[in-house]
Formats: C-alpha cells, sequence, structure tokens
C-alpha cells in the first residue's frame, strides 16, 4: 500500500497498519494510492494489506489506477486487477497531479531545483491534471484496463458528490476544536499560536531577516482573521502535531502552494522558507481575503 499523506506528513503502513485499522468506516474513505508503497513492500504483502482494508472497511475502500504509460504503473494496474477480481473491490481513478496544465511544469521544475530536489525517472509520468477526454484517452493508451473499467473508476471519483453531509453551497464549512470559543477568540487563538511559533523559528536571526519576515506574518495573520478562516488553520495544526507525534515525517517540499504562506511554516506544514529561496512566491497564490469573502 501507499503512503497517506496528511497536511505533508506521511505514514507508511507497516508502522501503522493498526491505527488504520481502529479508524471507524463511516468515518474515512481510503484508496490504495500511488505505486511508491506498492512496489516498496512486494505484492504479496499488498494483497494481504488490500484483503485486510476490504474486509474492514467494504464500501469505503478502492483500489486507485493511474494512466501513466510506463512498465511499472502498468505492473501496478494489472495487479489492482486481480485484487478487482479476486475480492470484488471497486477500482477508482487517481491523478499523481503536481500542477494543472502541462506547461506548468517548468514552475515545479524551478521550485525543486531551489530545494535542492532531484526525483529520477519522472520524464514519462503525466504530473498535471487533465480533462476527462484526455484521462480516458491515457488510459486506452496505456492498455491496461477496459474501457469499461476505466469508465468505472472515472466515474468513482463521483462518490463524494453522494455523501449526505456533503452541501455544495457558498457557505464556510470549518471544523473547529474550540466549539466553547466565539469566532473572534479562535481568531485571537490563531494570531497567539503564529507569534509563538515565529519566536521559536526567529531565534538568532538578524534584525534585517525578521524585519522581512514579520511584514509577511502580520500580511498573512490579517489574510486569515479578517476572514474568519482561522479555524482550518488550528485544526491543521492540531492534526500535523499529532502526526508527528506517531512518526510522521514532514516532506521537504511541503504540499502544493501552501508553501507560499510563511505562517504555514511557522505551524510546520512545510519546512519551505519563502524569503530565502531565489525563486519569487506570492503568498495570494495560496489564498487571498478577496477569494475567501468571493466563496473561492
Amino acid at each position: 500500500m501507499s503512503e497517506a499523506n496528511i497536511s505533508g506528513y506521511y505514514f507508511r503502513p507497516r508502522i501503522d497498519t493498526e491505527l488504520l485499522l481502529a479508524l471507524d468506516p463511516k468515518d474515512v474513505f481510503i484508496t490504495t494510492a500511488c505505486v511508491g508503497g506498492l512496489f516498496r513492500y512486494g505484492y504479496d504483502d499488498a494483497e494481504s494489506l488490500i484483503a485486510t482494508l476490504a474486509g474492514r472497511f467494504k464500501g469505503s475502500f478502492m483500489l486507485e489506477v493511474q494512466y501513466h504509460d510506463v512498465d511499472l504503473q502498468k505492473d501496478v494496474n494489472q495487479f489492482l486487477l486481480r485484487m478487482y477480481r479476486k475480492y470484488n473491490i471497486p477500482l477508482i481513478m487517481g491523478c499523481d497531479s503536481h500542477f494543472i496544465h502541462s506547461e506548468d511544469k517548468v514552475l515545479r521544475d524551478q521550485r525543486l531545483e531551489a530545494n535542492h530536489i532531484v526525483y529520477e525517472d519522472e520524464n514519462d509520468w503525466h504530473m498535471d491534471y487533465p480533462m476527462d477526454d484526455e484521462a480516458f484517452q491515457r488510459f486506452v493508451r496505456q492498455g491496461v484496463l477496459s474501457k469499461a473499467q476505466i469508465v468505472e473508476a472515472m466515474d468513482n471519483t463521483n462518490i463524494f458528490l453522494d455523501f449526505e453531509d456533503v452541501m455544495l453551497d457558498r457557505s464556510k464549512k470549518l471544523p473547529t476544536i474550540y466549539p466553547a470559543l466565539s469566532q473572534d477568540e479562535r481568531n485571537a487563538a490563531y494570531e497567539a499560536l503564529v507569534w509563538q511559533e515565529w519566536g521559536r523559528y526567529s531565534a538568532g536571526m538578524s534584525n534585517a531577516e525578521k524585519h522581512i519576515r514579520e511584514e509577511g506574518i502580520r500580511y498573512e495573520v490579517d489574510t486569515i482573521t479578517s476572514t474568519n478562516m482561522s479555524d482550518y488553520f488550528l485544526l491543521d495544526h492540531a492534526i500535523v502535531k499529532r502526526a508527528k507525534e506517531n512518526g510522521g515525517i514532514i516532506t521537504e517540499t511541503g504540499r502544493g502552494s501552501g508553501v507560499s504562506y510563511f505562517t504555514n511554516t511557522l505551524l510546520g506544514f512545510s519546512s519551505v522558507d519563502r524569503f530565502d529561496i531565489p525563486v519569487t512566491m506570492f503568498p495570494d497564490r495560496f489564498i487571498s481575503k478577496d477569494r475567501l469573502l468571493a466563496g473561492n
């Protein structure tokens, strides 16, 4: 099985199988994810874990197939098809998307170079986020799944629309870990947490280094508190903290555009300091006051 990503942390299944199986099937939805874990742990171990998860989570568990036209992905898809037939587990399409449009690849390459990170053998993998027709044709070119299986896997990505408690409207839906506090008090708690972590992070910095970062902190904190989005970050901070306590390891590159918010780095969501890399990163690419107030 592959690593389960939570806010930039990952868990290896051999370590956390007991924790995973303790989850309530009504509260989670699980897929097998990308090829890394299946290849690393071997198909015998993968089948054993797949059978266990299918027995525990039933309709909340699916086998994730992807459309990369490379031998490793073909082998994994063929293995998953055997599991699909043997255990009657549904298929679901996954996209290993690191950017939206294919022309955005250059921006990702710049970020990797800035962080001195090199991933081998990536040239033949699709890392954009394609439209449905293109995704379908990629599966066809790969030549492993039948057209009916491709349609099943793609249709199952819409299963989240069937969740009874999901309402598609413009209202903000943020769970809180501080239900007894007012929104103003939760905003204050978020701001205090950020400055507390800044105190630790800034130890030993020069005044010039502190000044530019403190300007960024004030801008980002104002964006979050003035739009009443503090609960998201308070909850994510608690999740990441718990993840680390249970053996989680933060990824060096962070998760998507979230690394452009320096306050996210302070809260432990990434290790990227946007003020200390050669590639200019704009915080509004992650989130802005106008977009939040517009409900986007």
